[in-house]
């Protein structure tokens, strides 16, 4: 049952994504808090036959080069297997450089292996001095464009593509002034803060709105944190809202997602680390805001998923989606404390059997009344 799902719209199936009609449909009914067969599940799994991903010595030319960066892609894709609604999606780091910051690229090892970085050196250096313009003919705004609008139409019939790296406004504004800094700002030079904040929004909006249009999102959906919806969706964050306490994210930052939640069809905000976490409250009161995905931190990574259910639950009892990551071993006891409708689950197999045999679980559990809280 899980790969011969009816698609109402004719949607056909993807090279690196075979059950994608099947995938888009449940996706259709979570949007809806609904199930059609059992909860949202999003596992990958390698596949046996892998290929090495090309590689330059030229960090620089590896995060820029359309060729290369399609050729990447396509042997990640075939490398791995997308089951459940598990998705492959198209993205670039160079978005964080689209919105005026300079780029710095390095290569280093990380718990996947050998990884390029790119950073982006603040610009705003004295607020009198150089208060913050976006320009979209600037170098990296349009190698972005180019390699984005790459991206997209390579990804028919095969892929599904978005905006990588596109931080939102609060968040870049960290980057292009330093977060140390940033702080600061928001005490001693308020109205400069919010002078930038209302051009980056109108930025993020001006990017948003040309993919969207460039995808026909309106008719064909598109990606929100690792996911798919109907219409114009976006995935929100502030990691620098960790910085900072309840009183000046409501003053600085709550402006920003009351307008952005409701300018975008479908929104989720990404949560990222326990300092985060007392932001909530304000969270749950935006009312054009769908759902929430919390993502511990590394320093939380060793906890089990049991440790934020009742966080999760929380999340679910204001009316919001959930979207969250557990072990193969957890999907189980997420199911028994939340319940399906509303959540979707992100994990991972060692083997494509292995991610068939959980999902033919899920489907099982799924039929199940979640415990009483």
């Amino acid at each position: 049952m899980s790969s011969t799902l009816p698609d109402k719209n004719g949607v056909e199936p993807l090279q690196y994504k075979e059950n994608w009609p099947a995938a888009r449909q449940r996706l259709l009914a979570f949007w809806e808090h609904e199930i059609i067969d059992r909860v949202c599940v999003g596992i990958s799994a390698p596949r046996e036959k892998r290929v090495l991903l090309p590689e330059s010595p030229d960090i620089e030319f590896q995060q820029t080069d359309p060729d290369l960066h399609q050729a990447r892609l396509h042997a990640e894709f075939g490398n791995r297997y997308y089951g459940g609604e598990s998705l492959p999606i198209s993205g670039t780091h160079l978005g964080y450089a689209f919105f005026g910051g300079k780029p710095a690229f390095e290569r280093g090892a990380s718990g996947y292996g050998i990884t390029d970085y790119m950073f982006v050196d603040p610009v705003i250096e004295d607020w009198q001095r150089t208060p913050y313009r976006f320009d979209a003919n600037s170098k990296w705004c349009r190698r972005f464009l180019e390699i984005t609008r790459r991206e997209y139409a390579e990804s028919h019939g095969k892929y599904l593509s978005t905006l990588g790296a596109v931080l939102a406004p609060t968040d870049v504004l960290g980057l292009l002034r330093g977060y140390g800094p940033l702080c600061f700002d928001m005490f001693d030079n308020p109205e400069q803060v919010r002078q930038a904040l209302r051009e980056l929004r109108r930025a993020y909006r001006w990017a948003w709105g040309w993919f969207h249009d460039l995808s026909d999102a309106d008719r064909n959906g598109s990606e929100i944190v690792s996911m798919w919806g109907p219409g114009r969706n976006v995935c929100l964050s502030c990691d620098f809202s960790c910085l900072i306490g309840p009183e000046l994210y409501r003053e600085f930052v709550m402006p920003e997602m009351e307008e952005l939640t409701r300018w975008f069809d479908h929104s989720f905000y990404h949560l990222d680390g326990e300092d985060a976490l007392q932001h909530i409250p304000a969270l749950l009161e935006l009312e054009h805001l769908d759902g929430i995905q919390f993502n511990p931190g590394h320093r939380d990574a060793h906890y089990p998923v049991t440790r934020w259910l009742p966080l999760f639950k929380q999340i679910q009892d204001a009316g919001k989606l959930v979207q969250l990551s557990a072990s193969h071993e957890e999907v189980e006891t997420v199911l028994e404390v939340l319940g399906p409708r509303g959540v979707f689950i992100s994990t991972g197999a060692e083997s494509i059997e292995a991610a068939e045999t959980l999902l033919r679980n899920a489907e099982r559990w799924s039929c199940r009344q979640p415990l009483r809280q």
